[in-house]
């Protein structure tokens, strides 16, 4: 019994750090307004197959708010987050594999 309480309370524990480490990546995306300041990053393909161009982290964000509001498109608002942390592939994996914290950060913004 002890183990498996002991489990459960690693998953609870795991899960939670998990997801605060989403959130301050999505929250760092979110105060970012500035243009990537890099040729290399504005010349990169968005999920949607557009160029990134001179859109800032923030609006990536907004993008992927709006896909999640349509419908069997949280998938591709997920991706569209993780881009924003394009250039930390642990904050974008963590990020990908986060899908239901990353889709309730996005309806509370």
């Amino acid at each position: 019994m002890r183990r498996y309480v002991g489990a459960v309370f690693f998953v609870f524990c795991s899960s939670s750090i998990a997801s605060a480490d989403v959130n301050a990546s999505l929250d760092w995306c979110w105060a970012n307004n500035d243009p990537p300041a890099s040729a290399s990053a504005m010349a990169e393909q968005l999920p949607d197959g557009n160029i990134r161009g001179t859109a800032p982290a923030r609006d990536l964000l907004e993008r992927a708010k709006e896909l999640a509001k349509q419908p069997a498109r949280e998938d591709a608002a997920v991706d569209m987050a993780a881009f924003c942390q394009w250039h930390n592939d642990s904050a974008a994996s963590e990020i990908r594999s986060s899908k239901q914290a990353v889709l309730d950060w996005l309806s509370q913004h």
